[in-house]
């Protein structure tokens, strides 16, 4: 999963930096964002969720924040749904919008990064001689 901003809003080569920050742990000293960021964060465990009093946890926040911390950027995680936290995309009132997976038909409205930072996957057992045969 990757995160994804709108086209409008920011310039997809910042936010591709901003995840390269995260493995080479550099990012180029002539590339500044003086912006705030709004950043949706959604329930999604471990990857993000709001903790009991309401701060943004798991790893994408923790990566957000490491970079952040590191280029003086401000950021403010905005509790949203899923579904809100596109449509916030889409007027504007969000920047990023954390863990969405790519479709060709969100690709035309979203800027997304050339960068992974996680992938999601599972692998499910049978017991030998089962008739399971579909999920």
């Amino acid at each position: 999963m990757i995160n994804i901003v709108p086209k409008k809003i920011i310039s997809i080569h910042i936010i591709t930096i901003f995840f390269l920050a995260a493995f080479s742990g550099l990012i180029p000293s002539s590339v500044e964002c003086s912006q705030d960021l709004r950043i949706g964060i959604y329930d999604n465990p471990p990857k993000l969720f709001l903790t009991n009093d309401n701060k943004a946890s798991g790893i994408f926040p923790g990566l957000i924040r490491e970079i952040a911390r590191k280029e003086g950027w401000v950021i403010e995680f905005v509790p949203v749904s899923f579904k809100e936290g596109l449509e916030r995309l889409e007027n504007g009132s969000l920047d990023i919008m954390q863990d969405v997976a790519w479709s060709s038909q969100r690709a035309k409205r979203y800027g997304y990064t050339n960068e992974t930072v996680m992938v999601s996957w599972g692998r499910v057992y049978q017991k030998t001689g089962s008739e399971i045969n579909t999920l």
